[in-house]
């Protein structure tokens, strides 16, 4: 019959799982831990210790003289003597005692045999592996023969030797000693020394062990559903304060995007504002300055002729005059260094009042291609123009 894959997994998960088990229980650590433990629960008031070291205590059976015996060993209360117990008092019809959480059976030491070995300290990971093998050179028996277990006597680091104690029990006795126990559910098999303590070892294999109840199982599952729910709570509480973060960054990005819009607007009419004053202002340097073409046109005025009327306008000049030669108005303006095309414009009409011809002229201005002339040059200009 083919095995499963997940069966061969399992098991070799409780293979290591046991393997694990028995070092940290072997370790030097493991024995400071509970005695540190030990000496911590000493300082707790009775109520809380008793509250908090509730263990459950168990029932050791034994057979002597023809009879069977069963004690009581509970935590925190006297041990019991041995007393006369019938296989027929089971726990289908006589419920375990308040405080008894496992049923352990204890063999002579007579019927059992222990070798004392010197191993390797590198054999201390795979200890019971090694201790199977050891079985064929250290007794009469076969692996499959017997059960067995072991008592870690010393650790030597300097060394590097590993002392162990060997205990195996035939299968044989060990079937007789159970169906001795018709109905009773064993959690260990143990071996009772001459004053009739037990050794600390279980001889029984892990598959035929009772799966007593954890009664911290419940308070385990409680607290594990408590972590879940608090992770949960937790999850939860990280979500909505990242959601609140984005949301305050939305409206952050909101605010700034409203204030870029602005800055954008402002950006835009600065820059037409800007280019209307280069236009107005490229105009105007393309153009000379007005009070030199006032002062150039005062110089060549005679001095028999009025202005009446002179404008300048998007780079003409229109004037109206009263004189007596148009014609020579005319003249002396083309030789003006800021006029061209100077011409007449209309007709020329006679003013009987004043005695002379009204007539206007029309001229293009002169781009200028030299920087405005000095405030003293103006100032000389229209004083030589009055003069």
């Amino acid at each position: 019959m083919k095995t499963h894959p997940l069966a061969i997994f399992l098991s070799r998960v409780a293979v290591a799982l046991h393997r694990l088990d028995r070092r940290w229980a072997d370790s030097q650590l493991s024995r400071f831990w509970r005695w540190w433990l030990a000496q911590l629960v000493q300082l707790l008031p009775v109520r809380l210790r008793a509250l908090l070291c509730r263990e459950a205590g168990r029932a050791l059976y034994r057979w002597r003289e023809g009879d069977f015996q069963q004690r009581l060993d509970v935590p925190g209360v006297e041990p019991m003597s041995w007393r006369s117990w019938r296989p027929a008092e089971t726990a289908a019809t006589r419920p375990d005692p308040p405080g008894i959480g496992s049923h352990w059976l204890l063999v002579p030491a007579a019927q059992v045999l222990s070798r004392r070995l010197n191993l390797p300290l590198a054999a201390a990971p795979r200890l019971r592996e090694v201790l199977a093998f050891e079985i064929d050179r250290q007794t009469p028996f076969r692996p499959g023969d017997v059960v067995f277990d072991h008592r870690l006597l010393s650790r030597d680091q300097a060394s590097g030797k590993l002392i162990v104690e060997l205990v195996v029990l035939p299968v044989s006795m060990l079937e007789t000693a159970i169906a001795a126990l018709p109905g009773l559910s064993l959690d260990g098999v143990d071996v009772a020394g001459d004053d009739g303590s037990p050794w600390g070892l279980n001889l029984l294999p892990p598959e035929r062990r009772r799966r007593s109840p954890d009664p911290a199982r419940r308070a385990n599952l409680i607290l594990t559903m408590a972590c879940v729910l608090l992770a949960g709570a937790s999850l939860l509480t990280v979500r909505e304060n990242r959601r609140q973060a984005l949301e305050g960054l939305g409206r952050r990005v909101d605010s700034v995007r409203e204030e870029a819009a602005q800055v954008a607007a402002l950006r835009e009419q600065l820059a037409l504002a800007i280019d209307g004053a280069g236009f107005l202002e490229g105009a105007q340097a393309g153009q000379p300055a007005r009070i030199e073409v006032l002062a150039d046109i005062t110089r060549r005025v005679p001095d028999g002729t009025w202005l009446e009327r002179l404008s300048i306008s998007d780079g003409r000049l229109s004037l109206v005059a009263l004189g007596e030669d148009a014609a020579g108005l005319v003249g002396a303006l083309q030789d003006s260094p800021w006029l061209r095309q100077v011409a007449l414009g209309g007709t020329v009409q006679a003013d009987r009042r004043a005695g002379r011809d009204r007539f206007t002229i029309s001229a293009l201005l002169v781009a200028s291609s030299t920087h405005p002339p000095a405030p003293q040059q103006l100032q000389r200009a229209y004083g030589d123009a009055v003069r």
